[in-house]
């Protein structure tokens, strides 16, 4: 059976079948069928127009077939509109199967799909907001979930300053993320591969007796005692004390 190419332009798509050509380029790299699924994983993706074209050059026209002739540039370029953005281009080549191609979804679709499970599992919203906030800011940097453990370990490395969420925060919100997204095959989880942030443990704050009587004193109603209880006799951290809600 016959290698598949496929052409996608937005909603557009026209089919073919192929051999990967062997014919190389000048400068020595071979766009063929087993490179670009290399460098897709399941489906090789170019997402510009120049690379299509330099792509096109190296394919023997007798070597696909499309519905009305063996013209390949003619048949694909008829289905690229002229004012077509680079980025709804795809490109790509897979190896034969019986099953249907599936374009892989983004990181935001896997985040919003995992948040979306979370909140039917009767996670807070609070939070699910703070989650929500931090995969955001991964997928912006990630369009699509790396699958390798040196890229999540340099995203991992920005976390330094005050004003970001600190790395350990941003270690279980992936973590999280990723063991929803690879609940199928968990041993393929790049995740296992990425070592929990350590930091040195900060001695908790303690007040002195004068200042420990100075609050109780204060405390005039039952709402307040419950806080305090909460966060100095349960140790409940500040933004979990913070979000309580009483009355």
């Amino acid at each position: 059976m016959a290698t598949k190419v496929f052409i996608k332009c937005g909603a557009g798509l026209s089919r073919g079948q192929a051999k990967p050509s062997r014919k190389r380029p000048a400068k020595g790299k071979q766009y063929d069928g087993q490179l670009l699924i290399a460098l897709g994983h399941d489906a090789g993706h170019i997402p510009f127009y120049k690379q299509l074209i330099t792509i096109l050059e190296h394919v023997k026209p007798d070597s696909l077939a499309f519905p009305g002739g063996p013209e390949v540039q003619e048949a694909i370029m008829r289905q690229l509109r002229p004012d077509i953005k680079p980025s709804e281009l795809i490109i790509g080549l897979e190896k034969p199967s019986s099953k249907p191609s599936i374009s892989l979804p983004s990181t935001q679709e896997i985040a919003d799909a995992y948040l979306t499970y979370m909140e039917d599992g009767g996670a807070a919203e609070g939070y699910l907001k703070v989650r929500a906030r931090k995969l955001r800011f991964f997928a912006r940097q990630y369009p699509q979930l790396p699958t390798d453990p040196q890229l999540i370990r340099a995203y991992l490395r920005q976390f330094k300053t005050a004003d970001v969420p600190t790395r350990q925060d941003q270690w279980k919100a992936l973590t999280a993320l990723y063991k929803y997204a690879y609940q199928d095959n968990p041993n393929d989880n790049p995740m296992l591969k990425v070592d929990k942030p350590r930091f040195r443990k900060k001695s908790g704050q303690r007040l002195s007796r004068d200042q420990a009587k100075l609050l109780l004193s204060a405390i005039k109603t039952d709402p307040e005692w419950a806080l305090v209880t909460c966060y100095f006799g349960l140790r409940f951290r500040r933004v979990e004390a913070e979000r309580l809600r009483f009355g």
